[in-house]
């Protein structure tokens, strides 16, 4: 019986548990708290009662917390997998500029071209074809590059 009593005592005062605190200005004005009070200062005795803290409400929050990151890591990973498909469009599209340009400088260097049919039969094209392959390679290269 006295161990049960010793410990429903102690259990009691954990739960109505205090702490003693001191505050006080020291001589530049900065306040101090403290748990002892100053030799050298007048302290101001803070009598501040507490209660032990809930486990399970800790570790509700503790969830709560978790939860929250696992909802921010989804985001960050989200938010790197925008950034590097970003990155691809603009390789991507930096490819096809540079394709567009070497296409539009064979134009402008040659004084004809030749297309191959299907039978392998050769045709040249004339001056005017010439002209509007590079017009179109020059809109190609205005539509990918600009």
């Amino acid at each position: 019986m006295g161990r049960t009593a010793m410990l429903l005592v102690v259990l009691i005062a954990a739960a109505t548990a205090s702490a003693q605190v001191y505050r006080w200005v020291d001589k530049d004005g900065k306040v101090h708290y403290s748990d002892q009070a100053p030799p050298d200062a007048a302290a101001k005795d803070m009598h501040i009662d507490s209660k032990p803290a809930d486990p399970l409400a800790a570790e509700r929050t503790l969830e709560e917390l978790k939860a929250q990151n696992v909802g921010l890591d989804e985001a960050a990973k989200a938010r790197d997998e925008a950034a590097a498909a970003k990155a691809r469009d603009k390789d991507l599209k930096a490819r096809r500029c540079d394709e567009a340009k070497a296409q539009l400088a064979v134009y402008e260097r040659v004084s004809r071209v030749v297309t191959v049919d299907g039978s392998g039969k050769e045709s040249y094209s004339s001056a005017a074809e010439l002209d509007a392959h590079r017009a179109a390679a020059r809109q190609k290269v205005a539509e990918l590059c600009g």
